[in-house]
């Protein structure tokens, strides 16, 4: 739902961000607490309006690793096709041996930000991805998504930006997220998430739930700007969530400027 907008307006509803987003070529750099990311992407309508093709690539350097990728979508009315590709580069890699303990407290042991038993790696990642928006009126809208993610990492290894370990293989995953959303204040609304993991030969049926919000930040005047707050929780699960909180949670707050080119 990060998507991007023509310059802003001092009248701009504050949830364009989930409209369907105009023609022409855009920058977005977006800084959250442990890196940044810069995207490159042009969007195009096809048959008429309501139709469009978007382009992008991107790359990301965060603390613990960085990616480089190339993506399309095509969006047919309520229908949104996305394909993916992207090159990973894990500098603060945390990848155990059968049986090891993995929770937080054991990632916590060995993730030290000078010194630790961490390793590298590199890999490809893939992913397709089908999207569905159903606009109930105009202040509820229903996103529901399918995807199928390819990852080729150490066995049993942590995902950073997803919170979970899991070896290399195909990770199918469904979502859902409820948008209420206003032009005063943006969008705000629970998700809820299922996805099937690739561990230890086999495949662990795991979820997650939480909440989200988006809104337009106006600090900058002339150019658009956003703030977007994404908060999941998996309670029990003692191998998901960001370790250095020790708890079963994963939580990301990211500001984004848009330039249009």
């Amino acid at each position: 739902m990060l998507a991007v907008a023509p310059c802003a307006r001092a009248d701009q509803p504050r949830n364009y961000m989930l409209r369907l987003q105009p023609e022409g070529s855009f920058a977005l750099i977006d800084f959250f607490g442990t890196g940044m990311q810069a995207t490159v992407l042009h969007n195009r309508d096809i048959y008429g309006s309501l139709n469009n093709v978007q382009v992008r690539g991107n790359v990301l350097a965060m603390v613990p690793l960085g990616e480089a990728g190339i993506g399309v979508d095509v969006r047919i009315l309520l229908l949104r096709l996305s394909v993916d590709v992207t090159m990973r580069s894990m500098w603060r890699d945390l990848t155990f041996a059968p049986g090891e303990a993995r929770d937080r407290e054991a990632r916590s042991k060995r993730d030290l930000l000078f010194g630790g038993n961490t390793t590298t790696d590199t890999y490809g990642i893939a992913e397709g991805r089908a999207e569905l928006m159903i606009p109930f009126n105009k202040y509820l809208l229903v996103t529901t998504m399918a995807a199928l993610r390819y990852e080729g990492p150490h066995p049993t290894s942590f995902d950073w930006l997803w919170a979970y370990v899991h070896d290399s293989g195909f990770i199918p995953r469904w979502d859902m997220q409820i948008w209420l959303h206003n032009r005063e204040w943006g969008g705000v609304g629970p998700y809820v998430e299922l996805l099937s993991l690739p561990r230890n030969g086999g495949r662990d049926l795991a979820g997650a739930f939480g909440i989200t919000a988006v809104t337009r930040a106006g600090l900058l005047t002339k150019r658009n700007d956003l703030i977007y707050f994404s908060f999941r929780m998996r309670p029990g699960d003692q191998e998901f969530g960001q370790h250095a909180l020790n708890a079963p949670v994963r939580g990301i707050l990211v500001y984004r400027v848009m330039l249009t080119l």
